[in-house]
């Protein structure tokens, strides 16, 4: 695998290096929480640990190796590093050891890192080599680049490699340069060819044979041309080609410079000797030294330069009329200029003029009075550029970002507060079309939502953007809700309440929604789960909004529509059904919806094709399940069953899973990619699921490549995962005062995508991030509103397994189930009885 494959790279060069000369290296661990993430159904960190342990065995005993980790102890912490193992001969067994022992739980400062392995390795005249291992990029405000340019001019005999864990090629090239600029090599692990090659160059490669040192002779001149600098060039830092000028060589007399020393004392020593044409001064803290150095050289030394951080004090300076440097200075770096309003309405975008450097990572920025920013556009090609603001008002400070992270300059703003306002009618009945208007920032993601004002529950939303009016069907449920402006899909900024009442006025000559129903042809034979929508045909006097499910279901769909014709898409997926229908208030108004062949990407859906399930323990009574992922109609044995299950499935991948006759949980699962008729053998899933504690709000983790089958005995919640699921430990919702409804409430999620909640089962309220619920037999689930496609087929298998059963009996204060009592240690104790009491 590309992983196995990326760090037994990073030993290679170990053992290639070591056979080249005496070295002491050490390698630089990510233990960020990115590690848990999946590489062939393996978690990084498991791939990690395996490979350095086979590979540290064939490192030569007297090797001198050492191991630095990051990010493994705590997390959102940048000073989160230590130097786990010191470099040592024989040190590998310690190495694997302490690699296996890190949690793989916190940020990327991968710069700091390999500064600190850097000045731990300084201290000996030996080569020097840092072999950084990430699977992500820099997360603490630092540059890889700038670091390698540092530690070269450093002159240490100093190499560091980097292995790009897993990362894409542009993801590479930002720090490919750590390796680069220091001498040393990147190595992505992108492809098997790419990887041979990294192998064959660094594992089977002899080391070449050292050349004997040339005797020392006069740099050579160059050839010019040569250009003038200023007598102080701040945040210049010269440096040596190596070549001459061709003028006279004689050096300056050497100095005794002060450990405190200023940048006016390195040019007045430069200035009283009339050998030296230019100084460079270092400030404490360069190249690993405490103290500030100065440097003098004479007219014969040939000089470029490079631009460093303002920050850190930097000063050289060259003679008037001396000629050394290889390119033109043209004066200090480029100061950006902005030009914004001084006031604007929160929420607002504004032009903001500018002017600067533009380097790749420039940023505006809107920072508060913390210092905190809280809006963001990148320096691009536009000018005058956006910049959305957010919905609060106050003063805050417009900032031209440098890439260094450096601010070059700043403009005032005041945020003022603007207009909102939503025009609804104070009451409707059940199923009553209303339209309203409204008045807001209208920036992108805006919406309308309509929320049920006693429990948060969003019945609906629409986005603003293109509109100025909205018709909303009202729920069928009578009771208190709000329409709710939404700033950018993520904050309320107003409401107004709306009464749903099952009262019916005299209708009599008012044109009124009529009962609809479209139904798929031929889907009842070959069910199919279709996302219906429908658009009123131009030139009606109907309102133009369009009307559409949130997602697919499986039959006949029924919906009100008000008279007119319609244009009527549902999509299956590779199947979709599209006409023209036209709707009367006297009906029948039931459609019977043709497939489309120019809509439907990949035609009329295959034949089924007749499966044989079996599994072990074969004559036991059992209940089979046939799941489609990832989505269609589930398929069940007619009964319980002791034989073989001859079924007919449509070609596809589908979850199969048994039940035992008694038994409450799966007892068989397996994921199968039908293709043609033939058997399939299902066996046993991993029951329970690992816990975790470095991706929160989740705390368990389907592991390995079978599904998990998983039983919480407190609340009662069984279910089937999919390999790489999350989930948070569930609680039983209660309210203030101790009452609940006893349905379990948890929270779903992947390893590849992070802290991202992608499903709520039974939410306490509306989770804004989430989008549409439905009814299972567990209770509700709400499903993130920009699900990954790869998230789908997750998502289809906790519909289809989520139920409760019996819960265990607890006492809360004792911490016994079932009469047993429970050997906990008292954090986890802590956490049970949290848990029981409803207050986690």
């Amino acid at each position: 695998m590309r992983a196995i494959a990326s760090i037994a790279t990073v030993l290679a060069i170990l053992g290639t290096a070591a056979m080249a000369e005496e070295q002491r290296t050490i390698i630089v661990m990510d233990g960020s929480g990115s590690m848990w993430g999946q590489i062939d159904g393996r978690t990084k960190l498991e791939i990690a640990r395996q490979t350095v342990a086979d590979v540290l065995a064939t490192i030569p005993a007297e090797q001198e190796l050492g191991l630095m980790a990051y990010g493994h102890r705590e997390r959102g912490n940048c000073s989160d590093i230590e130097l786990m193992v010191p470099p040592a001969a024989g040190t590998g067994p310690d190495i694997v050891a302490r690699v296996n022992m890190m949690r793989f739980q916190g940020k990327t400062p991968l710069s700091e890192a390999v500064r600190q392995a850097a000045g731990i390795l300084r201290s000996g005249e030996e080569a020097a080599t840092v072999v950084l291992v990430t699977d992500g990029l820099e997360t603490c405000e630092a540059d890889p680049c700038a670091l390698g340019r540092e530690l070269e001019a450093a002159g240490l005999n100093f190499t560091a490699h980097v292995i790009g864990f897993g990362l894409t090629e542009e993801e590479g090239a930002q720090v490919a340069c750590l390796a680069t600029e220091t001498g040393g090599r990147y190595f992505q692990a992108s492809d098997a060819g790419a990887l041979a090659e990294a192998l064959t160059q660094t594992v089977t490669a002899a080391p070449a044979e050292a050349t004997p040192p040339a005797a020392e002779e006069a740099p050579p001149p160059s050839t010019g041309p040569y250009f003038a600098g200023a007598p102080r060039m701040p945040n210049i830092a010269l440096e040596p080609t190596g070549l001459t000028t061709g003028a006279e060589g004689t050096e300056p007399a050497p100095i005794s410079f002060p450990a405190d020393g200023k940048a006016n004392q390195c040019a007045a020593a430069c200035e009283g000797d009339g050998a030296c044409a230019a100084f460079r001064f270092e400030p404490p803290g360069s190249y690993f030294v405490a103290e500030a150095r100065c440097f003098l050289f004479p007219p014969s030394s040939e000089m470029d330069y490079r631009e460093m951080n303002p920050e850190e004090g930097w000063v050289s300076g060259i003679k008037d009329g001396v000629l050394m440097l290889v390119r033109p200075y043209d004066g200090p770096a480029e100061k950006a200029l902005l030009s914004a309003p001084d006031t604007a309405a929160q929420g607002a975008r504004i032009a903001v003029n500018w002017s600067g450097p533009r380097s790749p990572y420039d940023y505006i920025r809107l920072f508060d009075t913390n210092g905190e920013w809280v809006a963001e556009t990148a320096v691009g090609d536009e000018n005058p550029l956006e910049l959305q603001l957010p919905w609060r008002t106050g003063q805050f400070d417009l900032a031209y970002v440098l890439e260094s992270g450096i601010i070059s300059e700043k403009h005032p703003i005041s945020l003022t507060p603007a207009q909102v306002s939503i025009s609804a009618p104070s009451a409707a009945q059940v199923g009553e079309e209303v339209t309203i208007t409204w008045d807001g920032p209208g920036a992108f993601l805006d919406n309308i939502q309509l929320l049920s004002e006693v429990t948060g529950e969003r019945w609906g939303y629409d986005y603003t953007q293109g509109k100025d009016s909205m018709g909303w069907t009202m729920p069928d449920t009578p009771g208190a809700y709000v329409f709710a402006y939404v700033f950018r899909d993520s904050e309320v900024i107003h409401s107004v309440p709306i009464t749903v009442t099952l009262d019916r006025p005299d209708t009599s000559g008012v044109l009124q929604p009529v009962p609809v129903t479209f139904t798929g042809e031929g889907t009842d034979v070959s069910p199919l789960a279709i996302t219906w929508s429908a658009t009123p045909t131009p030139g009606q006097v109907l309102p133009p909004e369009a009307w559409a499910m949130n997602e697919g279901v499986v039959g006949t769909i029924e919906a009100k529509f008000l008279p007119g014709t319609y244009e009527v898409v549902g999509d299956a997926g590779d199947t979709v059904f599209a006409g023209q229908v036209t709707v009367t208030a006297q009906g029948p108004n039931d459609f019977v919806i043709a497939p489309s062949a120019a809509l439907s990407p990949a035609g009329p859906d295959a034949d089924p094709v007749r499966i044989t399930v079996t599994g072990p323990y074969m004559g036991t009574f059992r209940q089979w399940s046939a799941i489609p992922l990832p989505d269609g109609e589930v398929v069940r044995s007619d009964s319980e069953i002791n034989d073989a299950w001859e079924v007919d499935l449509l070609p596809g991948q589908w979850l199969i899973t048994a039940v035992a006759s008694g038994a409450e949980g799966e007892g068989l699962a397996a994921v199968v990619e039908i293709t043609e008729a033939g058997a399939a053998e299902i066996g046993q899933p991993t029951f329970d699921v690992a816990a975790v504690d470095s991706q929160p709000p989740f705390h368990r983790q389907c592991m390995g490549a079978n599904p998990c089958s998983y039983n919480d005995p407190l609340s009662g919640l069984r279910l089937v995962m999919l390999p790489g699921w999350l989930m948070q430990d569930p609680y039983t919702l209660t309210t203030a005062a101790g009452a609940g409804d006893g349905l379990p409430s948890t929270l779903f999620g992947m390893a590849s995508t992070g802290d991202s909640i992608l499903a709520a089962l039974n939410p306490r309220q509306w989770d804004a991030m989430l989008g549409p619920c439905e009814d299972i037999a567990a209770g509700r689930l709400c499903r993130a509103s920009d699900m990954p496609d790869d998230a789908l087929a997750g998502l289809r298998v906790l519909k289809a397994t989520l139920r409760v059963t019996g819960k265990a009996a607890v006492d809360p204060m004792t911490g016994m189930i079932g009469g047993t009592a429970l050997d906990l240690d008292s954090e986890t104790a802590a956490t049970l009885r949290s848990r029981l009491l409803g207050q986690q």
